[in-house]
């Protein structure tokens, strides 16, 4: 296209008017619509084909500004200055890239064990734990394979590993049990996968590992009767005992009693501040998942709290039952845990069945539980009152006693159709 003069046109926005039927202007051929009130749309030539487009308003103002605009993005030398910083923001990414990839090679399984573990500062101790645990086991695994780079980990190496995990394992980072094969294996993951996130590696090597499938210990809840006779022998126990147990007798029983009316785990309870018990109202969170605990606590627990001086030696004032010069709950609940085992031979329990079974703290939390199911409530109930974040969990751990308490509602169902006159054979 040329201009009167016979000039190429290289680029020409431009703004004219539409005139509808009814504008007195319309037909008017050297009234440049300006100051008419109709659609104003734009001449566009950009040195190789032309269009007409709206520039969507009636004033010419806003007209010329958007043909302003459109001049400024058809203009040669401005569409060079985009090319050149769309070229530039391309190397940069280009440099990033790079720069991520020399650093997924130079950075040691070392350093990204240890930012791994930093980036859950935030998480309860419990948690740390039990994340800190895992990565000794990488730990221990790469340095006997000679491992040094991250990046030196291959799907190949990981599946060989989980191969030798068993309970009998030679090396004691491979020496675990299904349970503790699944948990592992849980975190063994996240490590790679947050690796992979943050682009210290290309690739998750652990994404396609097959999942362990955790075998979990038959639970055997306390009986009422074994419950009375596990507070019974907490006296002659304590009498048996030297040094600072011999005196704990109060503790165990609030211990006891506290779990079995709560289902609350060993840690809550021995972490269990003064300040969340007002008259018989609890109200606390749990130290794993920091779920919230609120109930009614029944008149012996009660009592048998208010029996546990803050004065007490050898037990903070804050709390009811963390002793002193004891920082960490691991080590706390290891040592009630220690404690409570050397009550065995003072038990002597025994199952349906009539066969011997230790006893356990943990089995107070599953006596609360089973009773509760046994009692009709409903699964996801129990499932909130021992805070669980998934009621597959609850279900996992207690489905016999689901079965059971089905059985006896089925059992009540027939006795009461037997007794409106609807008989079985």
């Amino acid at each position: 296209m040329n201009d009167p003069s016979g000039t190429p046109l290289k680029v020409t926005v431009s703004v004219y008017t539409r005139h509808v039927e009814t504008c007195p202007h319309k037909g008017n051929p050297v009234y440049h619509g300006r100051g008419c009130n109709c659609p104003k749309w734009l001449y566009v030539y950009d040195g190789a084909r032309d269009r007409r487009v709206s520039a969507k308003t009636r004033s010419w103002e806003k007209a010329e500004e958007l043909a302003a605009e459109q001049r400024g993005w058809l203009n040669p030398d401005k569409q060079k200055i985009r090319k050149m910083e769309a070229d530039r923001i391309r190397r940069e990414q280009e440099a990033e890239t790079e720069k991520s990839a020399v650093q997924a090679a130079r950075i040691t399984l070392e350093d990204a064990v240890a930012r791994w573990l930093l980036s859950h500062k935030d998480a309860s101790e419990g948690t740390i734990t039990a994340y800190t645990s895992s990565a000794n086991r990488i730990r221990a695994w790469s340095k006997r394979k000679q491992i040094v780079r991250l990046d030196e980990i291959t799907p190949n190496l990981l599946d060989e590993w989980r191969g030798l995990w068993k309970k009998n394992a030679e090396h004691r980072d491979e020496r675990m049990g299904s349970t503790t094969q699944s948990s592992f294996l849980v975190r063994m993951k996240a490590f790679f996968k947050w690796a992979t996130s943050i682009k210290l590696i290309e690739e998750d090597p652990a994404k396609n590992l097959r999942r362990v499938r955790p075998q979990y210990a038959a639970i055997q809840p306390l009986t009422p009767r074994q419950f009375e006779k596990l507070l019974q022998a907490i006296d002659p126990f304590c009498q048996s005992q030297s040094g600072e147990v011999r005196e704990w007798a109060r503790e165990l029983r609030a211990q006891f009693l506290l779990q079995r009316a709560t289902g609350m785990r060993l840690v809550d309870c021995l972490a269990l501040p003064r300040a969340a018990v007002r008259g018989d109202r609890l109200l606390t969170h749990t130290e794993k998942t920091g779920a919230k605990v609120e109930r009614r606590l029944p008149a012996r627990v009660v009592e048998a709290l208010a029996a546990l001086s803050p004065k007490r030696e050898r037990f903070k004032s804050r709390y009811f039952l963390w002793g002193e010069g004891i920082t960490k709950l691991k080590t706390l609940s290891s040592r009630w845990g220690k404690v409570i085992a050397e009550m065995n031979p003072f038990l002597n329990f025994k199952d349906e069945q009539g066969k011997p079974f230790s006893f356990h703290s943990h089995q107070l939390r599953d006596s609360f539980a089973i009773e509760l199911l046994l009692a009709g409530f409903m699964l996801e109930d129990v499932s909130r009152l021992l805070t669980h974040t998934s009621i597959q969990t609850t279900e996992k751990h207690y489905a016999p006693w689901v079965r059971r308490r089905e059985e006896m509602l089925q059992a009540r169902l027939e006795e009461a159709l037997d007794g409106m006159g609807f008989g079985f054979s």
